[in-house]
């Protein structure tokens, strides 16, 4: 906020979530507490880990703040890892550790709770799953060393029927390692899609594009069409009990493009595939195949997407001292002043 970004970018509100975070001497008491620093030096079975730490206990004054939390927010909650390695400017970690999507609407506190808590010792165990243990060994670093910190947020969105999920979500580089036509690496790059962030860190299909340069596309109308998203993440509001052992996306549906336009959401994010002469008309108006290619964002301006982001890469760069990567989620209803949210 000391950056008063909503300033420099007029005509969009600058947000960020609700978030509470959970201090890494939290890890390190969970470890002691329960006994668990021989298990993870002898044992390689990550299911067992997993289990283990999901029947092991957070010390009594987090979960007190825990239940003051749940009683504040309703809606939907991301629970996120936050390591000491994973947001080092040497060797970032992201996408190696666990990020889990809860529901959060059991009318039982206690369920919540319990969701919840599963939720933060799962996080705490990924450090030791197979891919992170990998991933240490490659680039040469002590796996004690690590510790791990959890961020809660609300997750960013509007709940449509059953499912919970926001317009647009995606992340952007200050750093483009490929660029084409007459863009530079500085211009930076951006991912996104409709619904859920996970979507784009899967490496699903979803839409590209340099901030710099918005309505320029990267790819040709035949590979924008063959290449274009189909289906989309949302929470999923109809589960009112997890096992969160069996994933990451236990709380989350997928949903079809379909559903998308049923909802209202896919209006200024779609365009129509004319098939009779292969022109792409932006908006849902005609009929035809969607195409999820924000041309009324990026070439009309609807709201002014690339601008903000090019603005914040900037900021974020310029505090760093090097190049940065975001996650973002956009909220396309407009507030009494008109403005969308960022």
């Amino acid at each position: 906020y000391s950056f008063e970004l909503g300033r420099l970018i007029p005509g969009i509100n600058i947000k960020t979530p609700v978030t509470a975070i959970i201090g890494t001497d939290e890890f390190d008491q969970f470890m002691e507490r329960n006994h668990l620093w021989n298990l993870v030096k002898e044992e390689k079975d990550f299911d067992l880990i997993q289990k283990t730490f999901m029947e092991s206990s957070l010390s009594y004054t987090l979960e007190k703040k825990l239940r003051v939390f749940l009683k504040k927010i309703t809606k939907p909650l991301a629970v996120r890892s936050s390591s000491l390695f994973e947001d080092s400017m040497s060797q970032p970690f992201s996408g190696i550790f666990g990020t889990y999507l809860l529901p959060n609407n059991n009318p039982d506190p206690e369920i919540r709770m319990k969701h919840l808590s599963d939720a933060i010792k799962l996080v705490f165990a990924s450090v030791y799953s197979k891919n992170a243990r990998a991933y240490f060994e490659a680039i040469n670093y002590k796996i004690e060393l690590e510790k791990m910190a959890v961020v809660i947020q609300e997750v960013v969105g509007n709940r449509y029927d059953d499912a919970f999920y926001p317009h647009i979500s995606g992340s952007a580089q200050s750093f483009n390692f490929y660029p084409v036509a007459h863009m530079t690496p500085k211009d930076g790059f951006a991912v996104t899609s409709l619904g859920l962030g996970q979507y784009v860190m899967e490496g699903n299909m979803a839409y590209r594009f340099s901030p710099a340069y918005p309505a320029i596309e990267i790819i040709s109308q035949k590979d924008l069409y063959k290449n274009s998203q189909v289906w989309f993440y949302a929470v999923d509001l109809l589960k009112k009990d997890l096992n969160l052992l069996e994933g990451e996306i236990e709380g989350l549906k997928m949903l079809d493009i379909s559903d998308a336009e049923n909802h209202g959401t896919l209006n200024h994010i779609a365009s129509v595939l004319n098939t009779d002469n292969d022109t792409i008309t932006p908006g849902i108006d005609s009929p035809g195949p969607r195409l999820i290619s924000f041309a009324d964002i990026l070439k009309y301006n609807y709201i002014p997407l690339a601008a903000t982001l090019k603005t914040v890469l900037d900021v974020v760069t310029e505090a760093c001292g090097t190049p940065v990567e975001i996650e973002f989620a956009v909220d396309l209803n407009r507030d009494e002043a008109g403005n969308a949210s960022f």
